[in-house]
């Protein structure tokens, strides 16, 4: 089952046409959002899933631990109400600043093991004035495994770096293109 959301989601970063029904059947057939994360492979469905929809939609916040620790390059929080508080932020940048529809989020490779996730992702969008905003970067969630009071993988800590520097990334957001 996962190998099919996986394919699935490589259709969706390749940008095949009707990738929108796949992931519904997809999450109809893994029965997503989970509710407990029993082993890696379902932390890495569901950031298969919540990942490329994190600029429109919820995502599902019992992956993450309450003490979830935030990091990069501008950013250092820790606490999953924090961390909620800052993809809010982040949807909300997104629905004032961005041209609707404009902003994509891609995972372009993932992989995990007993103890992390790792994706590789890029994000791209034009800005209401103009600027095209093109940011890649890779994520690793880093797991807590099952413990004696709960069966359930969880994400301890979200580790982000960047490609670009947070001036480069300010730059593009923020001063629209010079016409020669």
């Amino acid at each position: 089952m996962l190998l099919w959301a996986t394919t699935c989601f490589v259709e969706v970063s390749a940008g095949f046409a009707g990738v929108k029904n796949d992931i519904r059947v997809a999450r109809r057939e893994r029965r997503l959002p989970l509710r407990l994360a029993k082993s890696p492979d379902d932390v890495a469905a569901v950031l298969l899933h919540d990942l490329p929809r994190q600029y429109r939609h919820d995502l599902d916040w019992s992956i993450y631990a309450d003490d979830i620790t935030f990091d990069d390059p501008v950013t250092h929080l820790r606490g999953k109400l924090r961390y909620r508080g800052m993809i809010a932020v982040l949807r909300l940048l997104v629905a004032v600043a961005f041209v609707p529809h404009t902003c994509t989020f891609l995972v372009q490779r993932i992989s995990w093991d007993v103890s992390h996730v790792t994706t590789d992702w890029s994000s791209s969008g034009q800005t209401r004035w103009g600027s095209l905003v093109n940011i890649s970067g890779t994520d690793i969630f880093h797991l807590t495994g099952p413990n004696k009071t709960s069966n359930a993988y969880q994400v301890r800590r979200h580790q982000s770096t960047w490609h670009q520097s947070p001036l480069q990334v300010w730059h593009s957001l923020w001063i629209p293109p010079t016409s020669h």
